[in-house]
């Protein structure tokens, strides 16, 4: 929750090879950039004060083929902390190699704690998250209804289109544990 501002239009025109983009400029390449499109953002500025936010990565023609992530800033105990966690197996570019990848960040009392070395189990209606960074341990355990009654499907790019491929939930639990080693322990 803070303070959020945003763009809120967004305009699309298709670009045909050679010719001039809104900006004077020519379209670069040959027959390959006909019938690309190109994006035109207009700012228009809202501010929201104690507001939700949600912001997603645009992955283009990258997707991975198997993705999770998780957001929670709302714990009665701690209202200092906010955790963030994602994970996918994706394909290198060139070799096409499968890897998997993975973030936990946290925010709390003052500090941004990222988790880079991070190990993961994560099926629908659970996930087990656990990582490292400098003296700190964190340990992630989420789970929502394993039926998928609370469940939305998500829209997510196929090599068929745009599919119903995959759930998302705002009704689940996650418990953080979060510990500091002492002495190498």
């Amino acid at each position: 929750r803070g303070v959020a501002s945003g763009y809120v239009h967004v305009s699309k025109k298709s670009i045909a090879a050679g010719s001039s983009t809104s900006s004077g400029e020519k379209a670069q390449g040959g027959d390959d950039d006909e019938g690309k499109e190109e994006y035109t953002v207009t700012e228009r500025r809202f501010d929201f004060n104690n507001a939700a936010v949600y912001l997603e990565k645009n992955w283009g023609g990258t997707f991975p083929t198997r993705w999770w992530w998780m957001q929670a800033n709302t714990f009665s105990s701690v209202p200092s902390l906010s955790v963030t966690s994602t994970g996918a197996i994706r394909a290198l570019p060139i070799t096409g190699q499968q890897e998997e990848v993975a973030l936990v960040g946290i925010h709390w009392d003052g500090q941004f704690l990222p988790f880079p070395f991070v190990s993961w189990s994560v099926r629908w209606g659970s996930w087990v998250i656990r990582g490292t960074y400098k003296e700190y341990v964190v340990t992630l355990l989420g789970r929502c209804d394993k039926e998928g009654e609370s469940a939305v499907p998500v829209r997510c790019p196929t090599p068929d289109g745009m599919q119903d491929a995959a759930l998302e939930t705002y009704s689940g639990e996650l418990r953080l544990i979060l510990k500091k080693r002492v002495g190498g322990r």
